[in-house]
């Protein structure tokens, strides 16, 4: 393989020279062996310098003579394109090294970028390659008066782009900053070209395509047209007209395309420019053209891996066409190229095990494309095939996903693996009737289960693995601390992505952003260090199988919903008994879900008086149960948990209608709702809702801090918080209260922390779909604190509730993120590992809401669990309700998130026995008492 070596990377060799001069000293015995080896090695005679580097190695009994010489045994074995030998080589040195020197002396650092570069480029393993540019960086961090800007730069720049290959496009950014700002102290072009080079193409992997073509022509305006530069604008250029197409812009990016062309006059054009201007055709529907482009992109290509992209781009042309054998053809040759130049030779896919990005689109591209041409052509060794793809991108996912440092990072990948599930769910169910209900059952829940909240899974099985190993107060806090940072500076960077900002404030945040990543990462280090039991915690935090869950979940029904860009996908499981099918998202479909949740959620029901209204409800709420609601166990266990996703996340279940009405008069009070036959719970996931259960699911007494009634001149009075407290002091005697100018955020960061087991929140919220974290709960104004608490801040709290009640309106509302849910203020809670939560779906009336709760806490009173308070809190509304306020809007709302077993101890009640006891004893005491002194005024005084 030959590669054009970049200008750091002999820079890079020119650092390791002077290290290794420096470093070994030989002695007289040895001068002249040494001095025949360096002639050999500076005539490039690599074999013969090798072999007297090893002998010098065997005589050295210096570990830092041995290290030294393996350096330059390692480099002579990379000269020789034995990287094989060379990574050993340098790994050795490191090895030794590490015995007597610092893990971030400077002596390393030029390893640690060598072996960066080798895993980078020749052996494709960016994670180890990542790691090693990571390790220099710490060298680098530690000793910084020891290096100088430019190898500070290539670091930094080293890093961004390496971010960018495993795709974690957002840590990426931060280090392309990072190298930006290195420039601009240096007042250095060449490095500020780099950096928006590697900044516009990671903007370009985010799809903020404006944002991209942005800072290519800040590169393109730094860059010199002249023929030393040619090949570079041409990559520019290029680029640019990629961004371009990706906007639609087909104009400005057959200009910039244009561009390049003319900067490759009396040279072979690119394969890239052939195949940007085939994709350019593709967009203007001109195949043939694109064709033709396509193959002279392919003669042109240099390497296996750019014929692979070439492939990859030509396939989902002809997949896009519905020429499918054409585009299974060119995915498997896309697969055949990248695992050979992976690899150094074509393997199966089941033999890669180091994660890539492009094999994992190329491989899901190629499954859909076998399930398009079974649909087309009946041949069922399609689907089979395409189902022995899916699993494999299963395991492929999983392991993806552990690459990622950023959240925003797994929560986009999450994004695209979930339309990938849709299509292997597609799969599944084209081939139900083929294969046996128990297989179509697991396959479907490993589908639908990795599709949701692995974020949220991760983020409380961190908090237990924590917990199982003891880690000490002062780490958890300083972790806490960062993450809590962590997620302002993050809410900061996505209000940048809604309004601009300028280069410095991003700069300084990104930097801020890269220092608390490696804070948390040196935090995770000291971790697996101090407590060997770490990776053995670690081990119960993964996604649980079906057959575990049912074996655990007795008793109960359970639906898991995927909801695609077609189809509503169900798998429901009540004991050995399932089904698995699908709902067409159609026009009609989209019609009734939307006029149920328009009249549940925004309307003001008690005047709602329009017959129009009630049969527009009624027809839709009926029709949802019949086409959600599996037919086969609609008469199964009382106990229901769904598991929603999508906009099936903001429809209250127990709202729909088991049957339509026979009567045509309004009456809400009279209708057939789904909660007099279930007690419905809802989950994020099964295996976070297993986390919750597997909790202590009896406590003790119900100890209650509630909040209400907040003082503020900026929003409305609520009224019904008042209510709505004062019937918890009727119920649950054991409660904290704040209200009027006491219920302030600094109370609430006070008093969470304290004994309680229930938190009640009666307050306003508002829920912000642009930026998620900015979602806020509002207290009262206090002295040294504002009265927001957003949601980020909740990550982090340190809650630590067994039931979190929201009757906040809008506390279930958010930003739907594909794969991992609604973003609101109920996850934030959730995040902060509080195992049960009731939130609201919608602005609930206050006196509605104080009915209900009034209702829940003398159910919770009584001992009774969770999900059935709320369920006979419900029932008894409907019940005192007339035919209009029995409107779901006014009940419905409500829903309870978690552990529906969950139980409070009732309270120490003192028994009739004992009052009759007290009263006997007390009248007793007065009988005696009387008769006492009756007796004392009878006797007679002596005589004197």
């Amino acid at each position: 393989m030959t590669l054009r070596l970049p200008v750091f990377f002999c820079l890079l060799l020119m650092t390791l020279n002077a290290f290794e001069l420096t470093a070994w000293q030989p002695t007289q015995k040895h001068f002249s062996l040494k001095e025949q080896a360096d002639s050999l090695y500076k005539a490039q005679q690599w074999a013969e310098a090798l072999a007297l580097f090893h002998q010098l190695k065997n005589l050295s009994s210096s570990d830092s003579a041995r290290a030294s010489l393996l350096s330059k045994i390692a480099r002579s074995y990379f000269n020789l394109s034995r990287i094989d030998d060379a990574i050993e080589a340098y790994e050795e040195s490191l090895h030794i090294r590490s015995q007597y020197l610092p893990a971030t002396d400077t002596l390393l650092a030029p390893t640690y970028a060598m072996l960066g570069y080798l895993y980078r480029y020749y052996k494709y393993d960016d994670r180890k390659a990542l790691l090693n540019y990571r390790q220099q960086a710490h060298c680098i961090e530690d000793h910084p008066e020891s290096f100088d800007a430019q190898t500070s730069f290539y670091n930094a720049y080293n890093l961004a782009t390496t971010y960018r290959l495993i795709e974690d496009h957002e840590m990426g950014l931060n280090y392309a900053y990072k190298a930006l700002q290195i420039a601009h102290n240096e007042n250095n072009d060449g490095f500020r070209s780099l950096s928006y080079s590697v900044m516009a193409n990671l903007y370009n992997a985010l799809n903020q395509n404006e944002k991209a073509i942005a800072a290519y022509q800040a590169k393109i305006e730094l860059t010199p047209a002249s023929s030393k530069t040619a090949a570079e604008l041409v990559t520019d250029y290029n680029n640019m007209a990629t961004a371009y197409l990706d906007l639609n812009r087909t104009t400005e990016a057959e200009h910039a395309l244009q561009q390049a062309i003319d900067l490759q006059q009396g040279k072979p054009i690119s394969a890239r420019s052939w195949l940007i201007y085939g994709n350019l055709r593709v967009k203007q529907n001109r195949p043939t053209a694109a064709n033709r482009l396509y193959n002279n992109a392919l003669n042109n290509s240099n390497s296996n891996r750019e014929k692979a992209v070439i492939h990859a781009q030509i396939g989902r042309a002809y997949e896009d066409h519905n020429h499918l054998h054409q585009a299974i053809s060119h995915y498997n040759l896309a697969i055949e190229l990248e695992t050979k130049e992976m690899l150094g030779e074509t393997v199966s896919l089941s033999e890669v095990s180091t994660p890539n990005p492009f094999l994992f689109r190329v491989q899901s591209h190629l499954a859909r494309s076998k399930v398009k041409l079974f649909k087309t052509s009946s041949e069922y060794h399609w689907l089979k095939e395409a189902l022995d793809s899916y699993d494999r991108l299963l395991d492929f996912a999983g392991r993806q996903r552990e690459q990622f440092v950023t959240e925003q990072a797994k929560l986009a990948f999450q994004g695209y693996a979930h339309n990938h599930y849709e299509s292997a769910l597609e799969a599944l169910f084209l081939s139900k009737d083929s294969l046996p209900a128990e297989e179509v059952w697991n396959k479907a829940w490993a589908y639908m289960e990795d599709s949701k909240a692995q974020d949220l899974l991760e983020s409380i099985g961190r908090a237990k693995n924590y917990a199982f190993i003891a880690v000490s107060d002062s780490i958890l806090q300083a972790e806490s601390d960062l993450r809590d940072k962590l997620v302002r500076l993050t809410a900061s960077l996505q209000a940048c992505e809604v309004s601009a900002c300028p280069d410095s404030l991003i700069i300084n945040r990104r930097r801020q952003l890269l220092q608390i990543n490696e804070d948390l990462e040196q935090i995770r280090l000291l971790v697996e260090e101090q407590y060997p039991t770490y990776h053995q915690a670690l081990a119960g935090s993964k996604a649980i199988s079906l057959d575990d869950y049912v074996k655990q979940m007795e008793n109960n029904q359970t639906i898991m919903y995927f909801m695609g860009q077609h189809y509503v996908y169900y798998l429901a499981i009540a004991g050995n008994r399932g089904a698995f099918g699908r709902q067409p998202i159609d026009h009609q479909f989209t019609q009734e879900l939307n006029n149920f949740q328009n009249l549940v959620h925004h309307r003001l029901l008690f005047a709602n008086r329009k017959s129009v209204d009630f049969r527009t409800f009624t027809n839709s709420a009926y029709a949802l149960y019949t086409k959600l609601m599996p037919s086969g166990l609609k008469g199964s266990s009382q106990q229901l948990t769904i598991i929603p996703d999508g906009a099936l996340n903001q429809l209250p279940f127990e709202a729909l209608l088991t049957g339509l009405p026979s009567h045509k008069t309004i009456n809400y009070k009279s209708l057939d709702y789904l909660i007099h036959q279930k007690e419905i719970a809802y989950a994020f996931s099964a295996a976070q809702l297993l986390s919750q259960i597997k909790a202590q699911t009896t406590t003790k007494p119900a100890k209650i801090i509630a909040f209400g009634e907040p003082a503020s001149q900026e929003l409305s009075s609520l009224k019904g918080s008042t209510t709505e407290l004062q019937y918890i002091k009727e119920s649950v005697k054991n409660s904290r209260f704040y209200t009027g100018p006491a219920a302030t955020k600094a109370e609430w960061l006070q008093s969470v922390k304290s004994d309680h087991n229930i938190l009640h929140l009666a307050l306003h919220a508002s829920a912000d779909t642009l930026t998620p974290l900015y979602s806020s709960i509002y207290f009262s104004q206090g002295k040294n604190t504002n009265n927001r608490l957003q949601l980020y801040e909740l990550y982090e709290s340190g809650i630590r509730s067994q039931l979190v009640i929201l009757s906040a309106c809008e506390t279930g509302r958010g930003k739907w993120q594909k794969g991992e849910g609604v973003l609101s203020l109920s996850k934030g809670f959730s995040y902060a590992n509080n195992p049960n939560l009731i939130m609201s779906l919608w602005k609930v009336a206050d006196r509605a809401t104080a009915e209900l709760f009034k209702q829940f806490y003398r159910e919770i009173a009584a001992g009774q669990p969770v999900g059935n308070s709320l369920r006979q809190a419900k029932l008894q509304y409907l019940n005192r309700a007339d035919e209009l306020s029995a409107h779901p809007a006014n009940w419905a709302g409500f829903i309870q998130l978690g552990n529906a077993r969950q139980t409070f101890e009732p309270a120490p009640q003192q028994s009739r026995a004992y009052w009759l006891l007290a009263l006997a004893l007390t009248t007793i005491g007065m009988v005696v008492l009387k008769k006492a002194r009756a007796k004392k005024d009878n006797i007679l005084e002596p005589r004197l």
